[in-house]
C-alpha cells in the first residue's frame, strides 16, 4: 500500500484522521480539537471506511479516530479492516454509550484505546490521543528491537553453521594429511618397479616375431601403465592435500597456463575442443604449477563426463577485478543433490576416484584469493567458473 503511519515520539502538532459519518459527532470532535495556545491539531475527516483507508495510503497521520458504525462497514470488522491496511497506525475506536464490550474487543484486536461518544471532553480526548501515540511508539520500538534480535540470532546461526562445516572440512583434511605420507611411501616404490617392468616388457615384445603375441602383450602392458598412472595420480592428490605450503605468487598469463594444461590432455575420439581466450587479458597473480593442476583436473573431469560427439569449451575473459575462466562440457551433468557436495574432500559421484580432485582445486583457488563455482543440468552438461584476481 502507499503511505502508512510511521511511529514517532509525541509531536508538538498532531495530524489526526477522523473517520466518522455523523456530522454532529464530527463537529463536536472538531470543537474539542480546536487550537489552544501552543497545542495544535490538524484534523482531516472521512465519512466512509474506504475513503479513510485511501487517505492513509496517500498521507501520513499521527493517529486515527475511528467510528465503528459506518455506511460501508459495521462493528468490530470496521477496525479489523483498517488495521489490516495500516497495522502500525495508532487507532482510537469511537463507540456508542455503554458499548464497552465492542471497545474492549477492539483493544484486544490491536486498537490503542476506545472512547464512548458523548462521554468525553477535550481534556480526556487530547490525553487519550497523546497516550495512544506514545504507546504505539513504544510498541514500534519493541518490534524493532525484536526484529533486530531475530536478525542477530539468524546471522549467528548462519555463522555457527559455516563454522561447523569448516571444522568438518578441517577434520577431513587433517585425516587425509596423516594418511597421505604413509600411503605414498608404501605405494610409490612398488608402483615404480611395476612401471619399469612394463616398460622393459614392452621393449622386448617389439623383438617378438609373432604379431598376435606382440598385440596381446602390448594390450596388457597398456593396461598396466594406465592403472599405474591412475594409482600415481591418487598418491599425488593425497600428497597435495597433505601439504600446506604457502604459494609463491607471480604474474602469469592465463593463456599460457591453460595451454600448458591442455598439453597433457589426450582428447578422446569424438570429443571436440573449443578454446576462446580474449586477446590482451591482463596477467593474474598465481603459481603456475598449482593453477595448471586445477585446470588439468577440470579438463579431465569434463572429458570423463562425455561420450562421443561431446564438446569441451574453454573461455577466458576479463571480469573486474578478476580474469574469469569457464570450463564447460556437454556431458551427463551433475544432479542437484551432488552440486552442494562436489567440493567436499572424499566425496565423489564417480565409480572410481578418491573424491579429492575438486577439493584440491578449491583449496588451490582459495589460496589464490579467487573462487570456483559450478552450474550443471542433468543431460545438458556442466560449467565450472574460476575467478582469479588480476595482478595489481
Amino acid at each position: 500500500m502507499g503511505t502508512e503511519i510511521e511511529p514517532h515520539g509525541p509531536p508538538t502538532s498532531l495530524k489526526i484522521l477522523l473517520i466518522e459519518d455523523n456530522p454532529g459527532d464530527a463537529r463536536l470532535i472538531m470543537e474539542y480539537l480546536a487550537p489552544i495556545d501552543d497545542e495544535k491539531f490538524d484534523l482531516v475527516v472521512a465519512e466512509r471506511l474506504d475513503s479513510g483507508i485511501e487517505l492513509l495510503r496517500e498521507e501520513s497521520f499521527d493517529v486515527v479516530l475511528l467510528d465503528l458504525n459506518l455506511p460501508d462497514s459495521d462493528g468490530l470488522a470496521t477496525f479489523e479492516n483498517l488495521h489490516d491496511q495500516a497495522p502500525m497506525a495508532p487507532v482510537i475506536v469511537l463507540t456508542g454509550l455503554n458499548d464497552n464490550v465492542t471497545g474492549l474487543a477492539a483493544v484486544k484486536a490491536g486498537a490503542q484505546d476506545y472512547l464512548q461518544k458523548g462521554g468525553v471532553d477535550r481534556s480526556v480526548l487530547v490525553r487519550t490521543i497523546r497516550y495512544s501515540i506514545e504507546r504505539s511508539f513504544l510498541e514500534w520500538q519493541i518490534l524493532q528491537s525484536n526484529q533486530t534480535l531475530e536478525d542477530r540470532v539468524e546471522l549467528r546461526t548462519q555463522e555457527l553453521e559455516a563454522a561447523r562445516e569448516l571444522a568438518s572440512r578441517s577434520e577431513k583434511l587433517a585425516m587425509i594429511g596423516q594418511l597421505s605420507g604413509g600411503v605414498a611411501h608404501d605405494l610409490r616404490n612398488p608402483l615404480g618397479a611395476i612401471k619399469n617392468a612394463a616398460y622393459l616388457l614392452k621393449r622386448r615384445s617389439q623383438n617378438n616375431s609373432s604379431d598376435q603375441s606382440i598385440d596381446e602383450i602390448s594390450k596388457w602392458i597398456d593396461v598396466i601403465e594406465r592403472e599405474v598412472t591412475n594409482a600415481n595420480d591418487v598418491i599425488t592428490n593425497l600428497l597435495a592435500f597433505g601439504a600446506s605450503k604457502d604459494l609463491v605468487l607471480s604474474e602469469l598469463q592465463i593463456h599460457d597456463v591453460v595451454q600448458d594444461s591442455l598439453d597433457s590432455l589426450s582428447l578422446k575420439p569424438g570429443i571436440s575442443l573449443s578454446l576462446n581466450i580474449d586477446a590482451g587479458l591482463p596477467p593474474v597473480l598465481g603459481e603456475a604449477s598449482q593453477l595448471t593442476r586445477v585446470f588439468q583436473n577440470l579438463f579431465a573431469n569434463a572429458q570423463d563426463s562425455m561420450h562421443s560427439d561431446g564438446r569441451l569449451s574453454i573461455d577466458a575473459q576479463r571480469q573486474e577485478p578478476c580474469v574469469k575462466i569457464v570450463i564447460s562440457d556437454t556431458g551427463c551433468g551433475i544432479g542437484p543433490d551432488y552440486l552442494e557436495k562436489i567440493f567436499e574432500p572424499l566425496f565423489t559421484a564417480k565409480s572410481h576416484g578418491t573424491g579429492l580432485g575438486l577439493a584440491i582445486c578449491q583449496e588451490i583457488i582459495d589460496k589464490h584469493n579467487g573462487s570456483i563455482t559450478v552450474e550443471s543440468q542433468i543431460g545438458a552438461g556442466s560449467s565450472f567458473t574460476v575467478l582469479i584476481p588480476i595482478a595489481p
